[in-house]
């Protein structure tokens, strides 16, 4: 399975688009003017908005 993921990054790099999705660019803000420095990531998804 890992070699199909990385061929499918590699070949389709616009898959899910070039920008960070709505919901990514809301939390950004919210971080920011919260002062928030510390984050957990769940490994869920495909990581675009990491």
């Amino acid at each position: 399975m890992t070699e199909f993921w990385e061929t499918a990054f590699r070949d389709k790099q616009e898959m899910w688009g070039m920008e960070p999705a709505k919901s990514a660019e809301l939390t950004k803000t919210f971080f920011v003017e919260n002062s928030v420095k510390n984050i957990l990531i769940p490994g869920i998804g495909y990581g675009r908005n990491a």
